[in-house]
């Protein structure tokens, strides 16, 4: 910020080689020492300590925010090695968990076979059904189990939602 006070020029000093003016220069430099001079210094003064006061408080609102900003650095610091920590305890507690997924796999296959009842891990959406010559369990995928794609009437566009049941009765399509 600029300083906006001034100090006007001063009038002619008094000289003793000038004897008939010497008095009244005397008297005006006086005058303008004490009626001009002095109230513009104070002024000055004053705008110079209100920017001292101006620049202290905004080097110790900078010392502040450095404060908070190395204290947000160390808190960063602090949560990125915790993260790190966390991420290697999962990933450990993955690795473990994959081994004993793996282990629980080869059991239960193991117990298929000693058993005969089917593992079931990966069968979703497929149904356990005999095969053809009735000698094994054998999974298929839902909708091929009925041996037939099996029809429904209604319900689509531009109809209604009622159903058309078709059936045999022995004697004739009913």
């Amino acid at each position: 910020m600029t300083i906006a006070k001034q100090i006007d020029p001063s009038p002619p000093a008094p000289s003793r080689q000038d004897p008939a003016n010497f008095d009244i220069k005397g008297d005006a430099m006086l005058a303008f020492l004490e009626t001009r001079l002095v109230p513009q210094i104070n002024a000055i003064s004053t705008q110079l300590n209100g920017q001292a006061d101006a620049a202290i408080a905004s080097g110790v609102s900078a010392a502040q925010s450095a404060a908070v900003a190395a204290q947000s650095r160390a808190d960063a610091a602090t949560s990125a090695a915790g993260a790190v920590t966390a991420a290697a305890t999962a990933t450990s507690g993955a690795n473990t968990a994959t081994a004993k997924a793996a282990e629980a796999l080869a059991s239960a296959a193991s117990a298929s076979a000693v058993t005969g009842i089917p593992v079931v891990t990966g069968k979703a959406r497929f149904s356990l059904r005999v095969n053809a010559a009735g000698t094994a369990m054998e999974w298929v995928q839902d909708g091929n189990a009925l041996g037939f794609a099996p029809v429904q009437q209604g319900g689509g566009v531009g109809q209604l939602a009622n159903k058309v049941f078709i059936g045999w009765s022995g004697g004739g399509l009913k």
